[in-house]
Formats: structure tokens, sequence, C-alpha cells
């Protein structure tokens, strides 16, 4: 089985990367992390795409060439979409609480450990203890998130075209269900039996509230009330 996630960062995707490793015992490639011109590294994922099985492997969107206005190795258009069995988008309905984790994200996160997750997450805690607060440039990281977000609908329409049956959503939300709700959620729309164990393998967040960011952001409403204002866009 070749399964791709694709996301913009910080909608799940580490997880839902877990989650379909564990369902299918597969293994797990993660985020490439390609950096900017290291063709060879691209080269040697899309080979890995092309010539084994039995794998999951993550795309961020700032992955893709095409991207965010930077530039990157992976053409999109040489993925071999059409010999993957599953293709795997996630989303974030509340577009202010991916940018305000993208903030916190590069205060807390690094390239060596893995990014904060919610309010159990020790880096989180301790910032919050702290007392501290980040600011939001609101219309530079508006701008900056809108041209993510076209670009990656763009991204998932043009795959969806020509590959629908293959296409499955996986929200960010799902992951904060009570744990029994989150399993008959996760069956329904994957289309296959998940266990409860299964879940629990990757992630403890079940049934927990979402982070309230306006206690690490201090300028957390001008952020929601400037995307509220681009819901044409979004």
């Amino acid at each position: 089985m070749k399964i791709v996630v694709v996301g913009l960062p910080r909608t799940s995707t580490f997880v839902t990367t877990q989650l379909f490793s564990k369902l299918y015992d597969l293994t797990n490639h993660d985020n490439p992390n390609v950096p900017p011109l290291d063709r060879v590294r691209g080269s040697q994922i899309l080979q890995t795409l092309n010539d084994t099985d039995g794998y999951v492997m993550k795309f961020l969107t700032p992955d893709f060439k095409m991207g965010f206005g930077t530039e990157r190795t992976i053409d999109p258009h040489l993925i071999p979409w059409h010999q993957l069995d599953r293709i795997v988008f996630t989303r974030r309905s509340n577009h202010a609480d991916v940018i305000a984790s993208l903030g916190l994200y590069k205060i807390l996160g690094s390239h060596n450990t893995r990014p904060p997750h919610g309010d159990t997450d020790s880096r989180m805690v301790k910032f919050k203890e702290s007392g501290r607060k980040i600011h939001i440039n609101v219309q530079d990281e508006v701008r900056n998130y809108l041209s993510h977000y076209q670009f990656f609908n763009q991204l998932k329409n043009e795959i969806a075209k020509y590959y629908q049956n293959s296409c499955v959503e996986v929200d960010h939300d799902y992951f904060y269900l009570p744990l029994d709700q989150a399993v008959a959620k996760f069956s329904q729309v994957l289309a296959c039996e998940v266990t409860q164990s299964q879940l629990m393998a990757v992630s403890d967040r079940w049934g927990t509230p979402q982070t309230d960011y306006t206690a690490f952001v201090e300028n957390y409403q001008e952020l929601w009330e400037t995307v509220k204002n681009q819901r044409y866009q979004l």
C-alpha cells in the first residue's frame, strides 16, 4: 500500500501520518523536509514514491516547488498520484488558529524536535506559565497564509479531479473528539475498521479542549477579525 498525506502546516498532518502508519502497518517516512535546491534528495524521494511499497509519506505545501513562492525541489506534478492507494488531505477550519499555531511554532519549535501540539506539550505549558505572549504581524501573516491556502486548494482540486476515488479528507477537529466518537468518525471517513487502541497509540488528545490561542497571542482578536474578513477567499 502507498499513501501520501498532503496538508498545510499545523493541520494535524503529523498525527494523520502516524495514524495511517498504524492502521496499515506502513513505513512512516513522515515529512521529507526537502531543503531548497537539494535536488539529490528530491530525486531520492521521488524514487521512493515510485519504486517502493508499504509506506506513508507526508508533504507540507512548502515542500512543493510551486508553494509559497519558495523554490523547492519537489514538483507536485512529478509525484505518481496514479500509483497511490490513498491520497489524504488534512484540513483545519479555524484559519486564525492555524496562523497562531504557526507563530508559536516559530518560537517553540525547531528542526530537531516535534512541533508543539497542544496545551499538554511541555513547551506550551512553560510558555503559558511564563506569562509571555507573542505578537503576530497580522496583515503579513494573513497574506502569507492565503497564498498557502490557495495553493493547497488548487493542488487538492487538481488531484481530486483525476483521482477522486483515492482521495480522503481528515479534519484536525477529529483528533479532539471523545474517543468513541472518534472511532466512529474515522471508521466512516476511512471506510475501514478503526479501533480505540489504534487511536490511543497515535494521540492523547481525545476528548480534550483545543488550544485557546488568546492565552498565547496578545493580538489574537485582531487576527480573528482579519481572517473573518477574508472569508470569501477561505
